[in-house]
């Protein structure tokens, strides 16, 4: 998968996206994250237009690890639009905090003229994502870890727990950039491509377990649920925490809608 072709990352109006294969010229947020209330009742389902999953928000320095494990789902390309992409990931500082980071790791399914393609990976953002050249496949339990260990250095750990390989990655956030610290996710999330966003690629469902935030479980932390909606349909939805707080599923619904043009990072 070129790395110019596909971008996920932190967010503008309801959900910051990351990007996998460089930045768009695009206008970074100004202030905290937009779209999600930064005060109130957790349990109030958020909406973003290409993320789905949990996230916490806290003041700077509040997160040092998040983690989780997941079966990669199969990506289904029958008659799929010409380009999807689902990414599962966590990460640290996508949503609140900071001048536009994101430090994330996982793995993205993607699906163009009806070829699929599995892909781990790791990005630095607004760096552009690194690719691992490890195999990916329906089925595989993965396992993906961001920790900061101080002297602003991140531990990206992404393991693949059926095929038995190990990607460990320390790296330091781009010059320019103020990483806060002040928030934590786990997400499924459809990124931006020369054409704009992505449908979402076809998938059954994601199954996360053992989703911790610091050490402790999801749930633990008064984690935002977030859905997938784009000009009123409803791409992808969320469960409900489950296994002590530390699981859910994300379930796919529709390609949706692309975004066409990358002048701004739509959310």
């Amino acid at each position: 998968m070129s790395s110019a072709r596909h971008h996920l990352g932190p967010a503008t109006e309801v959900a910051r996206t990351a990007v996998l294969g460089g930045a768009p010229a695009v206008q970074q947020p100004s202030g905290a994250f937009l779209g999600f209330p930064l005060a109130g009742a957790p349990e109030v389902t958020q909406v973003s237009t290409s993320w789905a999953g949990y996230l916490v928000h806290g003041g700077p320095g509040a997160f040092t690890t998040v983690e989780a494990r997941w079966t990669e789902p199969a990506a289904d390309c029958t008659d799929a639009p010409y380009d999807t992409l689902a990414a599962i990931w966590v990460g640290l500082d996508g949503s609140a905090g900071g001048k536009g980071t994101v430090q994330q790791t996982g793995t993205v399914s993607s699906c163009t003229e009806g070829e699929r393609e599995y892909t781990a990976w790791f990005e630095m953002w607004p760096d552009v994502a690194v690719f691992y050249n490890d195999p990916v496949e329906p089925g595989d339990r993965l396992w993906a870890r961001v920790e900061y260990i101080g002297n602003d250095t991140y531990e990206l750990f992404l393991r693949n727990i059926t095929k038995k390989w190990t990607e460990v990655t320390y790296a330091k956030p781009p010059k320019g950039t103020d990483p806060k610290r002040a928030s934590a996710e786990v997400i499924v999330e459809a990124g931006m491509g020369p054409r704009g966003t992505h449908f979402l690629t076809k998938f059954a469902r994601v199954a996360v377990t053992s989703a911790k935030i610091n050490g402790k479980s999801l749930g633990d932390s008064d984690a935002w649920k977030v859905i997938m909606k784009q000009d009123g349909v409803l791409k992808a939805t969320t469960s409900g925490l489950t296994g002590g707080g530390s699981s859910f599923r994300v379930t796919w619904k529709d390609w949706g809608t692309r975004i066409r043009g990358t002048h701004r990072r739509p959310r």
